[in-house]
């Protein structure tokens, strides 16, 4: 803590020495972490006293939100109990559910169109977002899919290939910080639809599949 101590004013490493020391770490890498985070926001090397001004449970409002993490920890665990996670392609995993039909599948692709407002890079492509479509309109799974209006994704996701829309008003950021409103469009395929009216995941399992424990075959 001394190195990382030696930039700033002594005014402000009093209050930095008090807040290490509450720290729930034994290794000194862990307890520059903290340190380091409050000495980056402050690009002149000096700190804000008061960020550590003030305390909650008898400890600095920081060190107490670190102390009750682990109820949010143990909350996201039960949410998470059943849930499988996957980190892939979205076209490779759009491939794998698209013909079970009790998989409902909300897609939420960088979005096609105009991004001068304060995006630098995104993957707006017409190739990219063709090939997702593609795939899309095939699916026999529940899908809705978000996005600007375009007229690449009319050309797909139309009432003639059984599709609706539903359009929403979205507050949005660039980059640069600066936020502006946009209109986003909702597409839902025909078994979204199907399963919102009847209530009911849209695949029936055959006496076989039950009996062997099937909840999502392919059709």
């Amino acid at each position: 803590m001394i190195d990382s101590l030696a930039p700033a004013r002594s005014v402000a490493a009093q209050p930095s020495f008090r807040y290490a020391a509450q720290i729930p770490f034994a290794d000194s890498q862990s307890a520059r972490m903290p340190w380091d985070a409050g000495f980056r926001q402050n690009p002149q090397n000096e700190l804000n006293e008061e960020r550590f001004g003030y305390a909650r449970n008898k400890v600095e409002a920081r060190v107490n939100r670190w102390n009750e993490m682990h109820k949010y920890l143990e909350e996201v665990a039960i949410r998470l109990a059943q849930v499988r996670v996957d980190r892939k392609d979205a076209l490779e995993l759009l491939k794998v559910f698209k013909d079970r039909p009790a998989t409902l599948m909300y897609l939420d692709p960088p979005y096609l169109g105009d991004r001068i407002l304060g995006y630098d890079h995104d993957e707006n492509g017409k190739e990219f977002h063709e090939k997702l479509l593609k795939e899309v309109v095939k699916a026999k799974c529940m899908i809705f899919i978000s996005g600007y209006d375009n007229a690449l994704y009319c050309k797909y996701l139309n009432k003639k290939n059984g599709w609706s829309r539903q359009s929403i008003r979205a507050l949005t950021k660039g980059n640069n910080g600066k936020a502006f409103e946009r209109k986003e469009i909702i597409w839902f395929n025909e078994p979204y639809q199907r399963a919102k009216r009847t209530n009911r995941v849209p695949i029936r399992l055959t006496k076989k599949e039950k009996k062997d424990g099937k909840i999502n075959p392919i059709r």
